[in-house]
């Protein structure tokens, strides 16, 4: 029940997005770092939904695999028939 007493926020999702891109600072070039940084940006903003860099991060995932990454759930947490992150 702790859990899920810590209800998502915007900010909070922004600093875990922050995170993942930590991970590809090294596979990204300069300018798809400035495409995630500005994405994450936007969807800090309120500009762009949740799914816009969840998308690119999972995109950049593909290409530049990390298994510690592959297993977390925030990436894939339920599953997408359910569609619970259309609307954050």
């Amino acid at each position: 029940m702790q859990a899920i007493a810590n209800h998502a926020t915007r900010k909070n999702n922004t600093n875990v997005l922050m995170h993942l891109q930590g991970y590809f600072k090294r596979a990204l070039d300069k300018k798809q770092k400035a495409e995630l940084s500005d994405l994450i940006h936007a969807y800090r903003k309120g500009n762009m939904p949740l799914l816009a860099p969840l998308t690119l991060i999972n995109h950049h995932l593909n290409q530049n695999p990390d298994p510690y990454l592959q297993q977390q759930s925030y990436l894939n947490p339920y599953p997408e028939s359910l569609r619970l992150r259309y609307g954050l």
